[in-house]
């Protein structure tokens, strides 16, 4: 893998981490059984179009909600 390549991937890296962190920060006070919890990703995942598979997606975002506990 080239450098450039490597730079890019870093970068969308760390953009992934910042954003899950704010994910995490806006549902810390949200309890978890709270319906509006969930995200609405049937849609988002109906419409991907892209290398990743809908239900490797749709795995990854349930573990995103999971570790995002409520717990600060």
């Amino acid at each position: 893998m080239d450098t450039s390549s490597r730079n890019q991937l870093f970068h969308i890296d760390r953009a992934l981490v910042e954003l899950l962190q704010e994910r995490a920060r806006l549902l810390a006070d949200i309890p978890m059984d709270d319906p509006g919890r969930q995200p609405r990703s049937e849609d988002l995942l109906r419409r991907t179009d892209g290398p990743f598979d809908a239900e490797i997606l749709e795995e990854v975002l349930k573990s995103v909600s999971r570790g995002c506990g409520g717990q600060k």
